[in-house]
């Protein structure tokens, strides 16, 4: 999302009610059908790539902040100043004292609310106890030790 928004190409965001097998097909097959689709409109080859460079370096943004947030909040100093944490990415990232933008915080929260209890995800926070909830327009996270 970064490297098309800093070159001003559109995207869109889809959210699935649960991870499964069936779901991840159908998003594969949705992207597929939407980028070939899109791009004969437009007059673009679809599967030429241009924009891999600055796709890298944006997950390299992307990999470096969620180290800083695992990072914080397995911090024993952040954990007794800040948790339990109740509030958006927006107040998440002012806590953290993060400067990246407010989509890759709310993603890597996203993320690590998700896959926290998974193998070698987020090591050390496996115990973490955290949720969100869809309020007002935007994610509102709870996360606690």
């Amino acid at each position: 999302e970064a490297a098309l928004w800093s070159n001003g190409k559109p995207f869109f965001t889809t959210t699935y009610s649960e991870n499964s097998a069936f779901n991840l097909g159908m998003m594969i097959a949705l992207e597929e059908r939407i980028v070939t689709i899109l791009a004969a409109f437009k007059g673009l080859n679809a599967f030429d790539q241009p924009g891999v460079q600055d796709g890298k370096l944006a997950a390299d943004v992307v990999n470096d902040a969620s180290i800083y947030i695992a990072t914080k909040l397995a911090d024993t100093k952040f954990v007794a100043a800040h948790l339990p944490f109740v509030g958006t990415a927006a107040e998440f990232r002012a806590a953290a004292k993060i400067d990246v933008s407010l989509t890759v915080v709310d993603s890597i929260l996203s993320d690590l609310e998700a896959n926290r209890a998974v193998q070698d995800a987020y090591p050390g926070l496996e115990a973490l106890k955290m949720s969100r909830e869809f309020k007002d327009g935007e994610f509102v996270y709870s996360i606690s030790a």
